[in-house]
């Protein structure tokens, strides 16, 4: 087991899996929410990307369905929002769509499942000539969604990055009861 006791971005894929859109391996890229990986929800239809998803249960426009990619989804971030969610049940419609893209995706869900590497969320931010690392405030409950979908399928999996985890699962799994997304093998 790996213990990260200080991030170092250019170890990722080595000590660590960033999940996000700079990512140096192909499982982090694949797991951001802007990642162009196609699925379908079985009440909403055909998505391009989870974020596309999110922006589009909000804004209920049918064009949003192929928006994929950080400029993309801020694009469509500006069209009026027409349908609120609590935060548990936008959390509930997160953990549903990153589940059907992982289950939609065998490379990714085989992936995911075989590595043992913490997961973890950051950016790496250049200014100044300075270079820092801001870990991912945004999606602490998704993440953590990942790591126990992970954990289901692979009992090795490095997860001391996430504080009591298995408690904590729990507290999200139960988001997606409502949806049949396939995770059962």
């Amino acid at each position: 087991m790996t213990r990260l006791t200080t991030l170092f971005p250019e170890d990722d894929g080595v000590t660590h899996i960033n999940i996000g859109r700079a990512s140096k391996t192909q499982l982090g890229r694949d797991l951001d929410i802007y990642a162009h990986r196609p699925f379908q929800h079985p009440q909403h239809g055909q998505f391009a990307s989870v974020a596309g998803y999110l922006v589009w249960l909000t804004r209920q426009v049918e064009s949003i369905r192929e928006v994929h990619g950080f400029d993309e989804v801020n694009i469509a971030k500006e069209l009026p929002v027409v349908k609120h969610f609590t935060p548990e049940r936008f959390q509930a419609q997160i953990n549903a769509a990153t589940a059907l893209k992982i289950a939609a995706h065998p490379d990714i869900s085989q992936a995911l499942y075989a590595s043992t590497l913490p997961l973890m969320h950051y950016e790496v931010l250049k200014q100044d000539g300075q270079t820092t690392v801001q870990m991912g405030s945004k999606g602490p409950h998704a993440l953590l969604f990942i790591e126990g979908l992970r954990r289901e399928q692979n009992c090795d999996a490095d997860m001391h990055n996430i504080h009591k985890t298995s408690e904590r699962f729990a507290e999200v799994r139960h988001l997606t009861d409502d949806y049949d997304v396939g995770l059962r093998h």
